[in-house]
């Protein structure tokens, strides 16, 4: 058998159920999550660029630097 505050507390609860007053702030919270996780994809891809932007630059100079130099002249052979 239901007592009184049982049957308030239910009868709250379904009244919860039907009210629409807190969606604008459930939709506010997943859009803020939804925006702050594309902000991080964001920083993430622009860091990726900027780090191969910089191995491809150290790559060209270690190249280059290797093209550059000359080897020893070769050394006349004696028999």
């Amino acid at each position: 058998m239901m007592t009184r505050a049982c049957r308030k507390c239910l009868a709250g609860c379904t009244d919860f159920k039907r009210s629409q007053d807190g969606y604008v702030l459930l939709i506010v919270a997943l859009s803020l999550a939804a925006m702050i996780g594309f902000l991080a994809l964001t920083f993430d891809f622009g860091r990726l660029a900027t780090t191969q932007s910089e191995l491809q630059s150290f790559v060209d100079n270690v190249a280059l630097n290797a093209a550059t130099r000359s080897p020893a002249p070769p050394q006349p052979q004696i028999r």
